[in-house]
């Protein structure tokens, strides 16, 4: 009897600091891979001592949800295994921490 070794899901998130205007356009991009077919992408936000507040959720197969309160945010799932958070015009208010998240289905 030989156990089947599983490999394990890896998320990887390129961009460590960016400085960018207010009004602009952002891009934040997170690099995944897992054996799952259509794994669950998330995003979340989180500023200095504050928990971490839930941005979105993305699937291969279009399931999509939002959470309220995060309009100018979405996300666009590539081919090659990225996940890219879009944030439309960029405010203050936006400078935080964020992080991405991968959940098997």
């Amino acid at each position: 009897f030989s156990p089947e070794k599983i490999q394990g899901d890896t998320v990887f998130q390129q961009d460590s600091i960016l400085t960018v205007k207010e009004k602009e356009d952002v891009k934040l991009h997170c690099n995944f891979t897992t054996a799952d077919l259509s794994p669950y992408l998330f995003w979340y936000q989180q500023y200095p001592g504050d928990s971490l507040k839930y941005i979105l959720r993305k699937n291969k197969n279009g399931i999509d949800d939002k959470a309220t309160g995060f309009n100018r945010f979405d996300a666009q799932l590539e081919r090659d295994n990225t996940i890219i958070l879009k944030i439309e015009s960029v405010e203050v208010k936006d400078a935080a921490v964020y992080y991405c998240a991968l959940s098997r289905t």
